[in-house]
């Protein structure tokens, strides 16, 4: 299924084909694509496709491209933190990065630390939720869904 997705938006936009094309050359293989087109209000319609692509050494980066005709054309590219092997594409932090960030003090006029870590202590118990629990179920639906595709 993710091949065919691919193989749809790389004949529709050459600019993300070469970049597609350019990192299987460095050892990438798509994980994951989602594509969305929308109308504006002016009209116009919207492509987006984000494309998930990773290394066995386990590096891994999105590619994003946008395109409407005569006013939109960007690829975008950027690297993803190491969870993503673990997780789902779409997170870019992990519950152990938020609870272990530290933020620089200063002396005049910042937040209350308190208050800082209190905030993040509830954003680190959703973000291990999310992890333990919704990740797993989703990969399990997933599963499921494509079991019942091949009937």
């Amino acid at each position: 299924m993710i091949e065919e997705m691919i193989d749809l938006a790389t004949r529709k936009f050459p600019k993300l084909a070469k970049a597609y094309e350019e990192k299987q050359g460095q050892g990438f293989t798509a994980t994951s694509v989602y594509t969305q087109s929308v109308v504006v209000e002016t009209g116009d319609v919207i492509s987006v496709v984000e494309l998930t692509m990773a290394r066995p050494a386990g590096d891994s980066i999105l590619l994003t491209y946008s395109y409407s005709k005569g006013v939109l054309d960007i690829l975008l590219e950027r690297e993803l933190p190491g969870v993503q092997q673990n997780g789902d594409s779409n997170l870019l932090l992990s519950g152990r990065e938020i609870q272990d960030k530290e933020f620089k003090r200063k002396m005049v006029r910042g937040y209350d630390p308190s208050d800082v870590d209190a905030f993040l202590d509830v954003i680190f118990k959703d973000y291990s939720y999310i992890e333990r629990v919704l990740i797993q179920e989703n990969k399990v639906l997933k599963e499921d869904i494509e079991k019942l595709r091949r009937k």
